[in-house]
């Protein structure tokens, strides 16, 4: 009786009149409405997802084809993974990026693998190296490169030192994807940045942490580099960026739920290429 009670009440909360009528209301009852809802909002968004992206599989974008074992994202928003929309401010510059043939890739700050795994998948011949400091995380990864038949490339690892990974990069043409929640003033600082030289990165700026991490970053790598910053979109830009027709044709809200990276405001990325790339400069393009 309960459970059966229970779904009523989801199916109900789901229109949007019912939302507002306690949206801004306090109290025991409003508490369990709100909670009703996000239910059954991810059991309506799981029921689309398994209809239109069969067996966990990112259905466009750079990693298209990569498979999910689990649908399960660490410290992110899974749903825009699945899509192909997560970070498509990107998709742009990667795209000239990933047509460099590199000697090896770094992901730092790796989650479940969405990045390491998925370059894995397109460069099976290039060693891949990932860290992350959180334990689930590299075994989520390494459990997504198992599943996708990209494990013997990748290598797991915990803490990137910026010493460390100065040693990786000396020598070789490397793609490093950094994502590591302010921790870039450290790895890529002036003391540092020399070791980038023949190295192209992306780099997740985290400036909402109370200081301007992004600017010293950028100026120490406009000796080498090619560099750009690509801000982050709105969750209604990208919404009003989505192509595909069955997404059209959902609710306002389960389209801002499959797109929301749930990002901070003032969010930016700095890509940089090597000035030595081809014998002069690579640009990327140049978004604001």
């Amino acid at each position: 009786m309960k459970s059966a009670l229970r779904r009523v009440v989801q199916r109900v909360v789901l229109h949007d009149s019912v939302n507002r009528a306690f949206e801004h209301t306090v109290g025991r009852t409003a508490d369990y409405l709100r909670v009703q809802r996000r239910v059954a909002e991810t059991a309506e968004i799981n029921r689309f997802l398994q209809k239109q992206i069969p067996n966990n599989h990112v259905l466009t974008g750079p990693f298209a084809g990569l498979a999910y074992p689990a649908l399960t994202a660490i410290g992110s928003a899974l749903y825009p993974k699945l899509l192909g929309t997560y970070e498509n401010e990107l998709h742009e510059a990667l795209d000239i990026i990933l047509r460099t043939e590199f000697d090896q890739i770094v992901d730092i700050g790796c989650a479940e693998g969405y990045y390491a795994v998925g370059l894995a998948r397109r460069f099976p011949q290039t060693p891949v190296f990932a860290f992350d400091l959180n334990p689930a995380a590299r075994e989520s990864c390494r459990r997504m490169a198992e599943f996708n038949d990209a494990a013997r490339s990748l290598t797991v690892e915990a803490f990137c030192n910026p010493a460390h990974l100065a040693s990786l990069c000396s020598t070789k043409r490397n793609l490093v994807i950094s994502d590591c929640e302010g921790f870039e003033e450290h790895l890529f600082s002036p003391e540092h940045i020399h070791a980038y030289a023949n190295s192209s990165l992306v780099i997740e700026i985290h400036d909402f942490f109370g200081r301007p991490l992004g600017d010293p970053i950028k100026a120490a790598l406009t000796r080498t580099h090619s560099v750009i910053t690509i801000s982050a979109l709105p969750t209604e830009r990208k919404i009003q960026a989505i192509s595909d027709s069955h997404i059209r044709k959902l609710p306002d809200w389960e389209q801002k739920m499959l797109v929301s990276e749930q990002r901070p405001e003032g969010m930016y990325w700095i890509v940089a290429t090597p000035n030595s790339a081809n014998g002069g400069r690579t640009e990327v393009g140049s978004k604001a």
